[in-house]
């Protein structure tokens, strides 16, 4: 049986908001016999047959059943937690964001980066320390240390109170300044609670989100509610309160700049994600970079430039459409409505099922006085989305009699 076939046999069992979901718990799922023996994986329910390689080596080993695994600590991702007496890929020390992650409340300061490392592993008090409380140390410590970066980690955090977040939300928009750069690292452990902060953040500071996305998204269902089922005595949990922070149907909060974790850095022991962070450098627009290959190649330049950015693994969880809408936009501001309607159009040719993409499309269609264009543009946008009020409208202007 092939990996990646395990893997979609076992995603099927995973609830998810997105597609980080079934990254997360597929691996934990298939260390679970009976799962293996359902998912006709394996033949037994006291032990598993793998067939393994690494490099020109194949071997093949039975694995019996162990112990079951305690329950993990609420709210908290333990999954890359090596259990005493396992033998374990990463022969050397361990990052700092994996030295502790039951410490809830974490500030360790970067001097050799000129960086303040925030980590937050759950939503919560503790009982000598409120979050209110850790978010004015974390303040005060910024305020004395004036580092360059302040870089508040969430990537263990699955989740806890999310009605006690607003203070630290508080205090760190207050230390942003010209001089001292908010970032958030985000990973497939990152859920729940700890996307109200995401939310939070993503709206009202400037932080860079940095890693790759949380396993939760903005509007979705949250706060498990636990039942037993009456015969089977099997407990079960479902989601009741639907949570929305905004209009959108985004899958995830979005990230800047992805740096997601391979086998290969773990192995090593390295933090591509904090990294980045500790290392960044503001990076150019879309915006920027079509101006500048406009004023140096003319508009020609535009698709090279748009594949170039689409296709850029630091841009493989950013919301390139909406970047794609921002430079259409100001390109349109300036006159340029031509060259805006060049963004547009390699903009449907990069996101044919965007329903975004084909209205602007259709928008600035209708502004050159391309009727036809913009009508099509419409349609197509219906197609995706046959609830889009704006595109309706738009379709009944450009085949209105003249």
């Amino acid at each position: 049986m092939p990996v990646d076939e395990a893997i979609r046999r076992a995603s099927e069992l995973v609830s998810r908001d997105n597609a980080m979901g079934p990254k997360l718990m597929a691996p934990l799922y298939l260390g679970m016999p009976d799962i293996l023996q359902a998912l006709k994986l394996s033949d037994r329910r006291d032990a598993a047959t793998l067939t393994l390689r690494k490099g020109n080596r194949k071997w093949t080993v039975t694995v019996a059943a162990g112990a079951v695994d305690p329950p993990w600590p609420a709210d908290t991702d333990i999954s890359l937690v090596t259990p005493e007496g396992w033998v374990d890929a990463r022969t050397g020390p361990q990052p700092i964001w994996l030295q502790a992650p039951l410490e809830l409340h974490r500030m360790v300061a970067l001097p050799q980066s000129n960086s303040l490392y925030i980590q937050l592993n759950r939503v919560g008090d503790l009982d000598g320390e409120s979050l209110d409380q850790f978010g004015a140390k974390v303040l005060a410590q910024a305020r004395a240390q004036k580092p360059r970066a302040v870089i508040l980690d969430l990537r263990l955090n699955q989740g806890g109170n999310g009605d006690l977040r607003n203070g630290l939300v508080r205090d760190l928009i207050k230390i942003e300044n010209d001089d001292t750069h908010l970032f958030v690292l985000t990973a497939r452990g990152t859920f729940s609670a700890s996307q109200f902060i995401l939310d939070d953040l993503d709206r009202l500071s400037g932080a860079v989100f940095i890693g790759e996305p949380a396993s939760s998204k903005p509007n979705s269902y949250g706060d498990a509610f636990r039942a037993t089922l009456p015969n089977s005595g099997i407990n079960v949990r479902s989601s009741i309160f639907w949570w929305q922070t905004g209009q959108g149907n985004d899958p995830w909060t979005w990230v800047d700049v992805a740096a997601p974790l391979t086998f290969a850095d773990y192995a090593a022991g390295r933090d591509p994600a904090l990294a980045t962070a500790v290392g960044y450098q503001p990076r150019a627009s879309l915006l920027a970079l079509i101006r500048k290959a406009v004023e140096t190649g003319g508009a020609g330049q535009v698709r090279g430039v748009m594949e170039t950015y689409r296709n850029d693994p630091a841009n493989r969880y950013a919301n390139i459409v909406q970047a794609i809408w921002d430079a259409a936009e100001a390109i349109d501001a300036d006159k340029r409505t031509d060259l805006a309607f060049e963004v547009s159009e390699q903009g449907v040719r990069l996101f044919p099922a965007s329903a975004d993409t084909w209205y602007l499309h259709a928008l600035l269609a209708e502004e050159l006085g391309r009727k036809e264009a913009a009508a099509t543009a419409a349609k197509r946008v219906l197609s995706i989305d046959p609830s889009n009020r704006n595109a309706v409208s738009l379709l009944e202007r450009v085949q209105a009699p003249s």
